[in-house]
């Protein structure tokens, strides 16, 4: 009786956790996710962030050339000296304007290096080099020969399996979606803290942007691989649990390390 309904639930529940990785947006490019708010950020970017990074620069400008003029009093003074700081001075402002200009660039650039790493991984899930998994032909086998008291008892084990798996599933989807805000913020506001390269004392700002972006890029190849690695750990059985509840012990112990995986990320990165 409730055969055809136990076997589709828990195909349900074996596809769903394989198929967050293609669906969780973790593949996708950075304008793919939402192009609308893609183009809001970067209007954003150029029409009220770089105005503000543009005035920073000038102020970096001036007490680099305060910081040049100085040097060129204590050493005595003299037209080629002198020259030659101001000279340096001017490249290095020319060199770090660019780098303002180019903004965007960098970003999409550092975005897609953990893009690249995430379709590999998906490229040898794909290929089938990751197999394993649940034996869905034994299970429905095994469904087949049950009782109607032992279906009865199976679902409403289900029941409570698959309100877990949901759960889980809709925090790990929630973790996706908000890193995606995350780096369209990063890039809104990426003008400023590259505008700070310039400065000998607070160019670390510059550097620590760059590196926790790439944590957050880097972060979802994590999630993509930590979520690969579900039919393995059905297959191997680790914890001894081939019931229903297996599945929902399986898919807690990824979670905790979807949630894990952004501080993974910062700790390789060395990111704040």
């Amino acid at each position: 009786m409730f055969k055809d309904l136990l076997i589709q639930w828990i195909t349900e529940l074996y596809e769903k956790f394989i198929d967050i990785g293609q669906n969780g947006y973790l593949a996708i490019g950075i304008g793919a996710f939402n192009s609308t708010m893609y183009g809001y950020v970067k209007t954003i970017m150029t029409s009220v962030v770089m105005p503000v990074a543009y005035v920073i620069l000038a102020l970096f400008f001036v007490l680099e050339l305060y910081k040049a003029s100085i040097k060129v009093d204590g050493a005595g003074g003299g037209s080629s000296f002198g020259a030659e700081m101001v000279f340096k001075v001017m490249f290095r402002m020319v060199l770090c304007k660019v780098a303002v200009d180019s903004s965007l660039l960098f970003m999409e650039a550092i975005y897609s290096v953990g893009q690249t790493i995430t379709t590999g991984i998906a490229g040898v899930v794909a290929s089938g080099s990751v197999t394993g998994g649940m034996d869905l032909a034994a299970i429905t086998a095994e469904i087949n020969n049950m009782g109607l008291g032992d279906q009865i008892g199976m679902l409403l084990e289900l029941v409570i399996v698959k309100f877990g798996v949901w759960v889980i599933l809709g925090l790990v989807q929630i973790i996706c979606i908000a890193r995606f805000i995350e780096i369209y913020v990063f890039v809104a506001i990426s003008p400023i803290p590259i505008a700070t390269f310039p400065s000998d004392d607070l160019n670390q700002i510059a550097k620590n942007f760059l590196k926790s972006f790439a944590a957050v890029c880097l972060q979802g190849a994590f999630i993509y691989l930590i979520l690969s690695f579900f039919p393995i750990l059905v297959n191997a059985n680790i914890l001894g649990d081939t019931s229903a509840f297996g599945l929902l012990l399986y898919s807690l112990i990824l979670a905790l390390g979807v949630f894990s995986s952004n501080r993974w990320a910062k700790s390789i990165c060395n990111a704040m």
